[in-house]
Formats: C-alpha cells, sequence, structure tokens
C-alpha cells in the first residue's frame, strides 16, 4: 500500500511539474527554407512604376538578332535599314532619329551625351528580360537628349540553385552571321555569376559596311541581405 501511495505521489508530481514549469517552444528560425531568390531585389531597373514594359524573356523561340529587330514589332518603332537584313540598323521612333530616343539599360542611359544615338550592337538578345517604355512627353525627365519616346532595357538576373543557359545561332543573306550564348550560374544562396558572348558579322550591303562584332558580358550577384 506504501508503495502505491508513493508511485501516485511521484506521478502526481511529475505532471504538476512539466504544466507549471513548462517552456514554450519557437521553431528555430535556422531551419526555415527561404525562397533560393528570396534576397534578390525586385524590379530596381525600372524608371518608373507608371510607365509600360513587355517581357522578351517568354519569347525564347524569337528569331530576332539585335534590339532593332525587336523594336520594330514596337507601335512606333521601326528599323532603318541602311546596311542590309541583318545589319547594325538603327531604331527611329515617329519619325525621329536613334539621336532623339532616350536608350537605357536597367535604368542607365546609354546615348552618347553629344550625339545622342547609340550603337544597337551594345546590346544582345539573350541577355534581355523585359523592356520598358515610357512616353515621349515623359521621356526628358529620365534622361538627355530624350525628345521622342525611351526605352528601357531591363537585363536577365537569373537567380535559380540550377544553371541555366541558352544559344541563338543563325545565319542569313550577305554572309550575315549571329551567334549568342547566355550562361548563369548561382553558387550559393547570395551569390552568382552570370556570363555571355556574342558574335555578330556581315558582308554588308556596301563596299565599306562590312563588319565584325564580338561581345562579352559579365555579372556578379552578391546579394548580403534581402532588404
Amino acid at each position: 500500500m506504501l508503495s502505491m501511495r508513493i508511485t501516485f505521489f511521484i506521478t502526481l508530481l511529475y505532471f504538476i511539474s512539466t504544466t507549471a514549469f513548462a517552456q514554450t517552444q519557437n521553431e528555430d528560425s535556422i531551419k526555415v527554407i527561404k525562397p533560393f531568390d528570396s534576397f534578390v531585389i525586385k524590379n530596381t531597373a525600372y524608371l518608373t512604376d507608371t510607365s509600360n514594359s513587355f517581357k522578351y524573356s517568354e519569347y525564347i523561340w524569337s528569331d530576332k538578332r539585335s534590339i532593332s529587330e525587336v523594336m520594330d514589332q514596337r507601335p512606333g518603332y521601326f528599323v532603318f535599314d541602311f546596311f542590309g537584313l541583318g545589319g547594325r540598323n538603327v531604331i527611329i521612333n515617329n519619325s525621329l532619329f536613334p539621336r532623339y530616343i532616350g536608350t537605357f539599360r536597367d535604368g542607365i542611359q546609354v546615348n552618347d551625351i553629344v550625339l545622342g544615338g547609340f550603337d544597337v550592337e551594345i546590346f544582345s538578345i539573350n541577355e534581355i528580360e523585359a523592356i520598358e517604355e515610357i512616353s515621349a512627353t515623359r521621356s526628358l525627365m529620365y534622361g538627355i537628349n530624350s525628345l521622342g519616346r525611351s526605352f528601357n532595357v531591363i537585363t536577365k538576373d537569373y537567380f535559380t540553385p540550377l544553371p541555366f543557359s541558352q544559344l541563338r545561332y543563325s545565319q542569313d543573306r550577305s554572309n550575315s552571321l549571329y551567334a549568342d550564348v547566355f550562361y548563369s550560374q548561382a553558387y550559393s544562396k547570395k551569390f552568382g555569376l552570370q556570363f555571355g558572348i556574342t558574335k555578330h558579322s556581315l558582308d554588308g550591303r556596301f563596299e565599306n559596311s562590312a563588319f565584325d562584332t564580338w561581345k562579352t558580358r559579365t555579372r556578379l550577384n552578391l546579394n548580403l541581405s534581402d532588404r
């Protein structure tokens, strides 16, 4: 009988102690798995929240070879075909030549500050994620020599755990060759590398209009915080 009372007392004391002195359990924050791209700050390269933009990266099978051919499909823009099909042809907007068109890459203007024009070869098709378009009435607020409409090329910022690569290749008349390679690799949730190389060559429509250009580009992503 005594042993039963002692056993009952110990059991009762155990339940009272576990209830009275129990500690609240909080989930360990270290074990919380955030999305891989949670440290990437979104939409920092856009000029304004009220502009129009379209996702060019969705057209992965597009046959466009230059930024001129991309913008040729947009309202008000068309390509000035001077060098021949696949050449370094300039962009015109509403009868205004390139020196009056504001051109940006990730929010930074790439127009020549004196002449106003820009070299279409500085853009690679594979690096384009989206294009932001700004009306002619608001272009003057964002850059020099922006008397006509402006557009802002948003480059790809792939930050995924798996590597990504993309290759475009085309050949056309006048010995036009266009090859473009894009590669992206993240080494951690906070550090990644992107690399691209482009070759564009053309015999040209005229005797002195042949060219052969190589371009390379790199981007290092170091995101210390998601803020």
